[in-house]
């Protein structure tokens, strides 16, 4: 018998470790011919490709496949799809058994899905196929799935939308309070990007331990025992203007306060300017929705942020 998975590639000891025969497909040697020309389909197409087959739905996926589903790899070959994707079976599993059922093949496209694969639940997008691969007498024996992830482009869309509003908001915008005024509403607007958004001001005063010297980068991270913090600098304004209303610092017609601690609570619109979330390594972000939400300073006035990830359910 030919080697059923000589085409893998670096999957090839991955699908030799699994021990098939304990799953509903069984031993390699008593595969279906219909099941071996699938596979063989599979590991030869450069596209993300997965294979459902058997009662339980075992995924049989080839090398393509492997970043879409993150550290789900390899525990997922030779594994039941609902147990796999645990947390969108919800989701995927009618339009599966549509197809199997022999009511024609699925197409969706920027289907928004939070999966779980790398320990977190993550925003995704995906457009793809679910179809149906007969058996040499007529009959369904499985379905195969060719997809692509657009998270990238979806994210990428929605955020770039976000600054255009921004800039629209901006643009008639004469001083520091104006600029709060029309950001704040508009930055407030898209939740799934940013869960929290305010905007610090600092007080005209010698650096402390609370307001730190101007940054001299774009962006710092700091790590304390609660959270991490972002602070961001932006740009459009110096310290020495007076603050918007509602502040307390100087020009506000109110005495200053005395330093606070980075996650104290200020009062608005004077609080942070996002909330951090982890979301993928290759894509950095920031991290939110913890049981004490981290909040980024500024130690500039007014601009735009870093996109954080989106709220995951």
């Amino acid at each position: 018998m030919t080697d059923p998975v000589a085409a893998a590639g670096t999957l090839r000891d991955a699908y030799r470790r699994v021990d098939w025969a304990t799953t509903s497909l069984g031993p390699v040697t008593s595969w279906s011919p219909a099941l071996l020309a699938a596979l063989d389909l599979t590991l030869h197409t450069r596209a993300p490709v997965t294979l459902f087959w058997g009662p339980d739905h075992v995924l049989v996926y080839n090398e393509a496949y492997v970043p879409m589903i993150g550290d789900k790899h390899p525990a997922a070959l030779g594994a039941p799809a609902a147990k796999v994707f645990a947390e969108i079976w919800s989701t995927i599993d009618p339009m599966l058994e549509s197809v199997l059922a022999g009511r024609g093949a699925t197409w969706v496209e920027d289907l928004r899905l939070l999966m779980d694969r790398r320990g977190f639940l993550e925003e995704t997008y995906f457009t793809f196929s679910y179809s149906a691969v007969h058996d040499s007498a007529g009959r369904i024996a499985g379905a195969i799935d060719i997809a692509a992830e657009t998270t990238g482009q979806v994210l990428g869309a929605r955020r770039l939308a976000l600054l255009g509003r921004l800039n629209d908001q901006l643009a008639d915008a004469e001083d520091v309070g104006q600029q709060l005024d029309h950001a704040l509403p508009v930055l407030r607007s898209a939740p799934d990007d940013l869960p929290e958004v305010d905007i610090v001001l600092p007080e005209a005063q010698v650096p402390t331990a609370a307001w730190p010297a101007p940054l001299d980068r774009d962006v710092a991270v700091e790590i304390t025992e609660q959270d991490r913090i972002a602070r961001i600098r932006l740009t459009g304004a110096d310290r020495d203007r007076p603050w918007p209303r509602g502040c307390t610092g100087p020009g506000s017609g109110r005495p200053s306060a005395a330093p606070r601690p980075w996650n104290a609570s200020w009062p608005k619109p004077c609080s942070a300017v996002c909330s951090p979330r982890r979301c993928s390594p290759s894509t950095p972000r920031w991290r939110c929705g913890t049981s004490r939400p981290a909040r980024a300073r500024t130690s500039a006035a007014t601009g735009t942020t870093r996109s954080p990830c989106p709220t995951a359910g």
